[in-house]
């Protein structure tokens, strides 16, 4: 179970690396399967109650921007074929503690991207994690991540797009009037909202760094680790 899931994590993180979208033809035909599995397991109805739970855990997020649609389908992919982590729905537990390890990734990405257009001193920044223990060197990437996002997100990943190239999945950076308030992931019939009210361009995030690669990080640390790991050194892994 476990190499099935995580090749299907790596495979996905490498779509989300390489081309900044995970396919549906790889997470549907996936999430069949998972429920084919868990019917044969008799485990049909946990996984669907599994399913549910995350999908309605990740919609806030992803209704606000912050979770990609196939980030998505990978978490409800996994819950269906194993629905439960610790007694609590997968996809829930497997989000809560991608949000931390993803905090990690994006600190990494935001010092590349702040050295290459600042100054190159900012590609030292992700050295800093190595002088805490691995529990508080995440929550600490997840912080300093969160306040340069706030310092540096605006002129890192922001632009503004015409309306006509705007594609489903764009992320708008602010509120919109002529859409629903808080909504910030466009579909085709947003589009649509968009032309009828006479807007002609919008701004919206490009860039932002793959949030797959931090649910494979969480998958792997909640099967094979324990609360111990979150007090050792990183160097210590090595050992």
């Amino acid at each position: 179970m476990f190499w099935v899931l995580f090749l299907f994590l790596t495979v996905a993180g490498a779509f989300d690396v390489l081309k900044r979208e995970i396919p549906e033809w790889l997470t549907l035909p996936f999430l069949a399967g998972g429920l084919i599995y868990s019917a044969v397991e008799g485990k049909l109805v946990v996984a669907l109650f599994s399913i549910l739970a995350s999908f309605a855990f990740a919609y806030v997020p992803y209704y606000s921007g912050n979770l990609g649609g196939g980030d998505v389908m990978v978490l409800l992919a996994v819950s269906s074929w194993m629905p439960l982590t610790s007694g609590f729905p997968t996809g829930v537990v497997l989000l809560s503690f991608s949000l931390f390890m993803g905090g990690v990734i994006t600190l990494i990405y935001l010092a590349l991207r702040l050295g290459k257009s600042k100054d190159r001193l900012w590609y030292l920044l992700p050295l800093t994690l190595f002088l805490f223990p691995i529990g508080v060197a995440i929550v600490y990437g997840f912080i300093v991540a969160y306040l340069l996002g706030m310092k540096y997100g605006r002129e890192l990943f922001w632009r503004e797009k015409g309306v006509e190239e705007l594609e489903p999945e764009d992320v708008l950076a602010g509120d919109c009037l002529c859409l629903p308030k808080g909504r910030k992931v466009v579909g085709d019939g947003d589009i649509e909202k968009l032309r009828g009210c006479g807007v002609k361009e919008v701004v919206v995030l490009e860039g932002l760094p793959p949030f797959s690669p931090a649910i494979l990080l969480a998958f792997v640390f909640l099967t094979y680790g324990d609360l111990s790991i979150l007090m050792k050194w990183p160097w210590q892994l090595l050992q």
